[in-house]
């Protein structure tokens, strides 16, 4: 080791291990032991002499550089004499080179040097502090070393000096420090990096901590691994709260990325982490509500509210309510941020729900419209242009006020027709088309020449105006745009036109809404779209937006739907997120909103973010995928044992006309433990095995499917119900079924505001629905359809993989059952808290079933007076082949109805059309 050799010859090591065992192994074969045990290995080299002579090293290379450190400091008191001239460490070190040969005595001495003497080898090797493997050996020390051999206050000017001013050193830096940041009591855990971060205004913050998140959701990364160990559904209740609360405080500080994956995944693994952690939650609340980034104090009450619906320590979810209350609400102005301040409302709202309201509470002040000025010194277009619409702005200037994807899509200009109006609450609306015809009447027809220069489309000489009433249109085909300087020209000559009064009148209730295409703005029933956009953009810029700071990283990132990772985006994207929604906000609070078009349209007031719907993540599912788990098909136990046979010819196939043996069998099953479960919608298919080294749908194969579907019934109109279901043919799919909202969270069904909202006849919520026939178009009774479907597609949601979604029982089904979310996503427990209903899919890779057990539900059906029948419809044939391929082998179509008599599944189905 004095030599620093990695290795020894064979007859030396076995002389070396025997000095050491002799006086308690007798067996002069202890090497070979270590040998054939791995912990040593034997190899050949050549020596000095270049004769081959056998060596052995030490098996695991970090045990034996830390082995060779220790050799080296034993006994050593003057360390610095080690490091210089002569010494025998310093003989490690002579030039550069020496650090890539010896990198695994460098990690050695950066831990064992400030535990042993408390020095740091940088102090000890200052010619070399900027050597890149030294100061990365220093990093990766920081996760090793004893927790008192770390000095903060010694080691911040080497780190501020040389760590963090190389980008590789800095991210470097960062990834240790989410390694360690769950540790109680280490210097550099998640509470550092809390103080660090909060001490820098939001647009510094962003540069040099935010942009280093852009790839932190690699594999390989400690980001990756962290939110992957808090996401992951093991057992954490042996871990400490404080550390909990170190590891969530972590995962806050991620949510400023701009990497939506990352963001929305730190999101859930937040909400998983503290679901069972409610103190831990309202300390993280309360430390982040001062942080100056709106992204990050969003995501926290979205995490609050997740927790929130999903724990089962309602007891402690007072204090949740009381925090987000003294936070949000009890202030003269409420923060406005249309989805911030909507988690913060249910969150109160659900704990209401519960009866666990405190009298703190002003329930009156949680609900919108809430107060917020409207800015009344929003910049023109003209203003901003002439600051911003330059090269450095060019991506930020686009994407808000040049037309791109942003104020197309999110602001909407693309149909330029906002659901709020541009009248204020309190104010009459003003009559813009009369204005504008009682202005145009008054002009002469000279100035109505001058006027009609302003319009900017050049259109073919041979174009005429089609007159509608008052509305003119041209007819024609359009040549190109006027030059802009035409256009200006063009307006002075019609102004200089205009007498004093009605230059006046021009300028004031005219000119500020007419478009670029010189046509009148409706602004009184729409909301003018152009101040939406400039205040966005000025807002963005007011957060702190800056090219110096931001355009680089932007301009890597680029714009638009063309980007190559979708799921990245710009810090000027995060500000305009940022002030878009509260854009919104300001809006819901200070003017009126309509829904409907034409005469239909109606004032209607904003309730929350489902209606127009401004949502970007479901905090209160955990799921990734729906569908992700693979069971033996034995485990499939609701799956129907219907089988076919294959072998005849597709002609024959048709003409069968045998459809199902036991379709009784599709409703009523036995778990594995014998208990009888009724699947209330199921869509089971069967289709013939395909050829073996033929695509799936490459050729025709037989096939037969089936949608089964269920409704109660009221006891007094049942019996006229069955009767007729029995005879009827359910193609078409005309008969009431259940519906998807994609606007609701997973736990806000049944009991929210946002749940009740859609419970109505416009959105078929309702829980009862007439059914009439269809010939005589008379009543024959109002049903409950049994179930109601989740589904959540939303595009900006990067925490999932695909669309989730899953069948759930209705909420008459779940009111008169009692019910309540159970553990796992899609299953629903009773008062006692056993699963009495669940939806197959969410978990399982099977086709959509809602499954309810037999005996509780029979129970709930005779104590709510209500009965249940089911609805079958299928269809048996050929499908598949070529594009080329023209089989018309033709279909049976068959439909019935099915009902409890007695214990008893009974009812038949039949055969209604055959093609």
């Amino acid at each position: 080791m004095d030599s620093g050799a990695k290795s020894i010859p064979l007859k030396n090591a076995h002389v070396a291990v025997q000095s050491v065992v002799q006086d308690y192994v007798n067996d002069k074969n202890f090497l070979s032991a270590l040998i054939d045990e791995g912990l040593l290995t034997k190899g050949i080299t050549r020596n000095d002499e270049n004769v081959v002579e056998e060596v052995v090293y030490i098996s695991f290379e970090r045990f034996d550089d830390h082995l060779t450190v220790n050799y080296l400091l034993d006994g050593v008191e003057n360390i610095e004499n080690e490091f210089k001239a002569g010494g025998r460490l310093r003989s490690y070190f002579k030039e550069e080179y020496d650090f890539y040969y010896n990198q695994g005595i460098v990690e050695a001495l950066s831990i064992q040097l400030p535990e042993k003497y408390g020095k740091e080898l940088y102090e000890l090797l200052p010619e070399f502090s900027e050597h890149d493997y030294l100061i990365n050996s220093f990093i990766d020390s920081l996760v090793w070393r004893e927790i008192s051999a770390i000095d903060f206050e010694k080691l911040k000017p080497f780190i501020n000096d040389n760590v963090l001013q190389f980008r590789g050193t800095f991210s470097h830096f960062l990834e240790i420090l989410i390694s360690i940041s769950g540790i109680e009591g280490h210097p550099f855990n998640a509470n550092f990096l809390h103080y660090w971060l909060s001490k820098h205004p939001l647009p510094n913050r962003d540069a040099f901590w935010t942009t280093q998140l852009k790839y932190k959701y690699s594999e390989d990364s400690t980001f990756r691994h962290l939110i992957d160990w808090a996401w992951d559904d093991f057992d954490k209740s042996y871990i400490s709260d404080d550390s909990i609360e170190l590891v969530a405080t972590a995962l806050c500080w991620i949510l400023t990325s701009t990497n939506r994956e990352l963001r929305d995944c730190s999101t859930k693994a937040l909400v998983n982490l503290l679901e069972n952690r409610i103190p831990v939650l309202v300390r993280i609340i309360d430390k982040f509500d001062a942080v100056d980034d709106p992204y990050v104090w969003e995501r926290v009450l979205a995490v609050a509210l997740g927790c929130v619906l999903r724990t089962k320590d309602h007891h402690e979810l007072g204090a949740v309510a009381e925090i987000v209350y003294t936070k949000v609400f009890d202030t003269e102005d409420v923060y406005p941020h249309i989805l911030l301040r909507d988690y913060a409302r249910e969150i109160i709202e659900y704990v209401s729900h519960l009866g666990l309201i405190t009298e703190k509470i002003e329930l009156s002040k949680t609900k919108p419209p809430y107060k917020s000025e409207w800015p009344n010194d929003i910049p023109t277009k003209d203003e901003l242009k002439s600051l911003y619409d330059q090269k450095d702005y060019c991506d930020l200037w686009g994407s808000v006020m040049g037309g791109g994807d942003f104020s197309r899509y999110t602001i909407g200009t693309n149909s330029n027709h906002s659901d709020w109006s541009g009248c204020r609450f309190g104010q009459s609306p003003v009559n813009r088309k009369e204005i504008f015809k009682n202005f145009k009447s008054d002009l002469s027809e000279e100035q109505l020449e001058l006027f009609s220069s302003l319009d900017p489309i050049i259109y073919a000489e041979d174009s005429n105006d089609l007159v509608i009433g008052e509305t003119i249109i041209r007819m024609g085909v359009a040549l190109g745009r006027k030059a802009e300087e035409e256009l200006l020209s063009n307006k002075l000559v019609f102004k200089n036109s205009l007498p004093e009064n009605t230059l006046t009148i021009y300028e004031r209730d005219i000119e500020p809404y007419l478009d670029h295409n010189n046509n009148l703005l409706d602004t009184d029933a729409h909301f003018d779209l152009r101040l939406a956009e400039c205040f966005i953009f000025n807002r963005v810029i007011d957060l702190g937006w800056s090219p110096d700071k931001h355009g680089d990283f932007d301009k890597n990132i680029g714009t638009g739907r063309g980007r190559y990772e979708s799921h990245q985006e710009r810090i000027g994207k995060k500000y305009q997120w940022i002030s878009f929604h509260e854009f919104i906000a300001r809006l819901s609070d200070n003017y009126i909103r309509y829904e409907g078009y034409g005469d239909e349209r109606k004032e209607s007031p904003y309730l929350g973010p489902w209606e127009p719907y401004e949502r970007d993540i479901d905090p209160t599912i955990l799921l990734k995928n729906t569908g992700d788990k693979c069971i033996p098909l034995e485990d499939k136990w609701w799956v129907s044992k219907e089988a076919f046979q294959w072998d005849c010819t597709f002609e024959n196939w048709v003409k069968d006309t045998s459809t199902l043996d036991n379709p009784q069998g599709l409703i009523e099953v036995k778990d594995n433990n014998g208990a009888d479960w009724l699947v209330l919608e199921s869509y089971p298919s069967w289709k013939e095995p395909k050829e073996v080294g033929k695509e799936d749908w490459g050729h025709p194969r037989k096939e037969v499917w089936c949608q089964l579907r269920s409704y109660l019934v009221k006891s007094s109109e049942y019996e006229h119900f069955k009767n007729w279901a029995e005879s009827q043919h359910y193609m078409g799919r005309w008969m009431p079924e259940s519906t998807d909202r994609y606007q609701l969270f997973n736990r806000e069904y049944y009991w929210s505001e946002a749940f009740k909202f859609f419970k109505s006849d416009d959105y078929s919520g309702s829980d009862w629905v007439t059914v009439t026939d269809k010939k005589t178009r008379t009543k024959i009774a109002d049903v409950g359809v049994t179930t109601i479907g989740y589904r959540w597609e939303e595009e900006f949601d990067q925490s999932k993989a695909e669309t989730l979604s899953f069948l759930k029982p209705s909420s008459l089904i779940f009111d008169n059952m009692k019910l309540k979310h159970g553990s796992q996503e899609g299953s629903y427990i009773d008062e006692a808290n056993n699963v009495v209903c669940f939806a197959a899919e969410a978990l399982h890779d099977t086709k959509a079933h809602l499954l309810v057990k037999k005996e509780p539900f029979l129970k709930m059906l005779k104590d709510n007076d209500l009965e249940v029948v089911w609805t079958l419809l299928g269809e048996k044939g050929v499908i598949g082949g070529s594009f080329s391929s023209n089989h018309n082998y033709g279909r049976i179509e068959f439909s019935g109805a099915f009902y409890i008599d007695g214990d008893h599944i009974e009812g038949k189905h039949k055969i209604f059309t055959t093609r």
